[in-house]
C-alpha cells in the first residue's frame, strides 16, 4: 500500500514537471512581447532615438553594416575641422568616422537584419533576452534542480534590471549575458561526464593514457562506441560552449577582465573532466566566433585585438608588455623586478584608480540596497545551501567559486570607476551604469533566492495536521514569488527616476524637440551641442561642445565658410550672450545670435561670421 502511495505521488509529480517547459517557454514569449512594447512605440512613433550615445551609435552602424557590410564612413569637413564632426561613442581620425564601441553586436544584428530588414534591429535584444531566460531555465535545472529553475525563472522574468535594458534594445550587456549563460548551459551539459578517452582508460584498467596506443586495449573496447561517444557528445558540446563565449566576448571583449581568471580557476577545480580533445575543440570555436570581429578590428584599427577604445588598446600593449617582462624576469632569476611590473599590470587594468571602500558602497547602494527584496533571501538561501543542501553544494562549488571571483573583480573595477549616467551625481537609478554591469553578479544570487522561498515554510514545521502544512508549503512559495514579480515591475516601471514610464515621457519630449530642430536648420547644417548629438545625428551633422576651448573655436570660424553652422544647448542669460560675442569668439571672428527658442529651457542659436553682424 505504502509503496503504490509512493509511486502515486511520483507519477503525480512527473506529470506536474512535464508542463514546466511549455510554461517557461510561454513566459518567455510574453517577456519578449512586454520588453518589447518600448521598441515598438519608438517604431510607430518613427523616432528610433536612444538617450544613450552609445545606444545610438550601435543602431546607426549596424544600419549602416546591413547596407554596406561596412563599419565606417567619411565626413569630409573633418579634414577641415579637424575631426571634431561626430557625436559621442564616434572615432574620427583624417575624416574615416567609426565606432568606439565592441563590434559584435554590430556585426550580429547585422547581418541578422540582412535577412530580415532593418526593422528588426531594436526588437533583436528583447528576442536574445527572452532566449537567455530560456537557457538560464534549463542551467539552473541542471545545478539546483527543477523546482528551482522554475521559481529563479519566475525571478529573472521580472528581474528590474534584465527587463530595462532589454527595453532599451541597444545596450550591449543583455547581449552578453544571454551568449554567457548559453555558454554555461553546455559547459554544464560536457562536464556532467568524463570524456570518453578518459572513460575508457578506467574501463581498461590503464593509468597511462598512453597505454591507448597498444593494440591489446583496442581488442578490450568497442571503437565505433567510442569515436561516437567523442565527436558526438565531446565534440557537439565543447563546440557549442566555444562558439557562445566567443560570441560573448565579441560582444563584451571587456568582461574578459573576470572572464580569464573566473574561468581559469573553474576550469582547474574541474581538471579531471577535461582532455586535450575538448580544450582543442573549446579554443577553435572560441578563435571562429571572434574572426568577423577579428577581421573588422584589423580594417578600422590597424590590428585584430584593438578597438575604438584609445585607453583599452593602450592597456593591451601594457598589460602584454609587462607579462612578458615578467616571463623573462622569471627565466633570467630577475625576481625583484617580477614585482615593478605586476604593479604596472595592476595600474593598468585599474586605469581610473583603485577604491575598495567605494566599490563596495556601491555594491551596498546597486545590490544590497536597491533590490532588498532579494538581496535579504539571497542571503538566508546561501547559508541554507551551504548548511543543509549537501548535495548540491557539492554539485555547484566550482561554479560558486568562480562566481565569487568574478563578483569581486566585477564590485571593485566598475565599483572604483564614478559613473555620471544621470545629472544628479547623488541619484542612484536603475539607469546608472553599474546594474548593467553587475548583471552576471544579480543573476547568480537568483537561485539562491529560490532556495529561500521553497524552503521558508519550514519554519512552520511545528504544524502536524499535514494537510495544513501542505497547503502552507504552496501558498507562501507561490505568495513570494507573486510578491517579488510585482514590485520588479513596479519598480522597472515607475520606483526608479530612470524607470520605463519616466523614459517614455522623456522621449516623447524629446521627440517634439528634434522634430522642431530638423524643421529650423538646413540638411547640410553642422550643429554644436552638449546633450542632444545622440537625437540629431544622422539627420543633421553635430559637433559636441561649447566655446570655452580656443581650438573648437578656431575650428567652428573654418566651418562657416562651409556650412550653417548652429548652436543647441540651455537658453543663454544676455549676460553670457555679451561675454561670447565680446570676448570669447570675437577673437576668431564669429559671433552668435538667438535663431529660435525650442521649449521653455532650451533654444536654438545661429553662429556667423562677424562681417555678417
Amino acid at each position: 500500500m505504502k509503496q503504490n502511495i509512493i509511486k502515486s505521488n511520483t507519477f503525480h509529480k512527473e506529470r506536474l514537471y512535464r508542463w514546466y517547459l511549455p510554461v517557461v517557454i510561454l513566459f518567455c514569449l510574453v517577456f519578449f512581447f512586454l520588453s518589447s512594447i518600448f521598441p515598438y512605440w519608438q517604431k510607430t512613433h518613427d523616432f528610433i532615438k536612444f538617450s544613450s550615445p552609445d545606444e545610438n551609435a550601435n543602431y546607426i552602424f549596424t544600419n549602416l553594416y546591413k547596407e554596406s557590410s561596412g563599419l565606417s564612413f567619411y565626413e569630409e569637413y573633418n579634414i577641415v575641422a579637424e575631426d571634431i564632426i561626430r557625436p559621442r561613442s564616434y572615432y574620427s581620425y583624417k575624416g574615416g568616422v567609426k565606432p568606439v564601441s565592441f563590434l559584435g553586436m554590430v556585426i550580429i544584428y547585422g547581418n541578422l537584419a540582412k535577412v530580415f530588414g532593418s526593422s528588426i534591429i531594436p526588437f533583436l535584444t528583447p528576442f536574445f533576452a527572452s532566449m537567455g531566460l530560456f537557457f538560464y531555465y534549463l542551467l539552473i535545472k541542471k545545478l539546483f534542480g527543477r523546482k528551482n529553475a522554475l521559481v529563479s525563472f519566475f525571478v529573472l522574468f521580472s528581474f528590474p534590471v534584465l527587463f530595462y535594458y532589454s527595453a532599451r534594445s541597444m545596450f550591449h550587456n543583455v547581449l552578453f549575458l544571454t551568449f554567457f549563460i548559453m555558454s554555461l548551459y553546455f559547459l554544464s551539459l560536457l562536464f556532467q561526464k568524463i570524456s570518453p578517452r578518459k572513460r575508457l582508460i578506467n574501463n581498461t584498467g590503464f593509468k597511462e593514457e598512453g597505454d591507448l596506443g597498444s593494440k591489446s586495449i583496442v581488442s578490450k573496447f568497442n571503437k565505433k562506441e567510442y569515436y561516437n561517444q567523442l565527436f558526438s557528445y565531446d565534440f557537439l558540446y565543447a563546440s557549442l560552449v566555444g562558439l557562445f563565449l566567443g560570441l560573448a566576448i565579441g560582444v563584451r571583449a571587456s568582461e574578459l577582465i573576470w572572464l580569464a581568471p573566473a574561468g581559469l580557476v573553474f576550469l582547474i577545480s574541474r581538471w579531471k573532466k577535461l582532455s586535450f580533445f575538448r580544450l582543442a575543440v573549446f579554443l577553435s570555436f572560441v578563435f571562429i566566433a571572434l574572426l568577423p570581429v577579428f577581421y573588422y578590428n584589423q580594417i578600422l584599427y590597424d590590428s585584430p585585438f584593438y578597438g575604438g577604445y584609445y585607453e583599452m588598446n593602450k592597456s593591451l600593449e601594457n598589460i602584454s608588455s609587462a607579462s612578458g617582462a615578467i616571463i623573462r624576469s622569471f627565466f633570467t632569476g630577475h625576481l625583484s623586478d617580477a614585482k615593478n611590473f605586476v604593479k604596472s599590470i595592476f595600474n593598468t587594468i585599474f586605469y581610473f584608480g583603485f577604491h575598495p571602500l567605494q566599490s563596495f558602497k556601491m555594491f551596498y547602494i546597486y545590490v544590497a540596497q536597491m533590490f532588498w527584496y532579494l538581496f535579504i533571501p539571497f542571503v538566508f538561501g546561501f547559508l541554507y545551501t551551504i548548511f543543509f543542501q549537501k548535495k548540491i553544494f557539492k554539485k555547484i562549488w566550482p561554479y560558486g567559486l568562480a562566481w565569487l571571483i568574478l563578483s569581486f573583480i566585477l564590485i571593485l573595477y566598475y565599483g572604483s570607476w564614478k559613473f555620471v549616467d544621470n545629472p544628479d551625481p547623488n541619484s542612484f537609478t536603475i539607469g546608472n551604469s553599474y546594474t548593467r554591469y553587475w548583471l552576471p553578479i544579480y543573476i547568480a544570487l537568483i537561485p539562491f533566492v529560490s532556495v529561500f522561498i521553497l524552503n521558508i515554510s519550514k519554519i512552520f514545521f511545528f504544524i502536524k495536521n499535514k494537510m495544513v502544512y501542505r497547503i502552507i508549503n504552496i501558498i507562501i512559495p507561490i505568495a513570494l514569488v507573486i510578491f517579488i514579480i510585482l514590485t520588479s515591475f513596479k519598480f522597472v516601471y515607475s520606483g526608479s527616476e530612470e524607470g520605463l514610464n519616466r523614459y517614455f515621457q522623456n522621449l516623447s519630449g524629446a521627440k517634439v524637440e528634434v522634430e522642431k530642430v530638423l524643421s529650423l536648420t538646413e540638411e547640410n547644417a553642422v550643429i554644436i551641442t552638449e546633450y542632444h548629438d545622440k537625437f540629431l545625428f544622422p539627420e543633421r551633422r553635430v559637433i559636441v561642445g561649447r566655446f570655452d576651448d580656443d581650438n573648437m573655436n578656431r575650428n567652428y570660424a573654418k566651418l562657416t565658410k562651409y556650412l550653417p553652422v548652429y548652436y543647441y544647448n540651455f537658453t543663454l542669460p544676455e549676460k553670457d550672450m555679451e561675454y561670447l560675442n565680446n570676448r570669447r569668439l570675437k577673437d576668431f571672428g564669429l559671433g552668435i545670435e538667438l535663431f529660435e527658442g525650442v521649449n521653455e529651457n532650451f533654444s536654438l542659436y545661429k553662429i556667423i561670421k562677424i562681417n555678417d553682424l
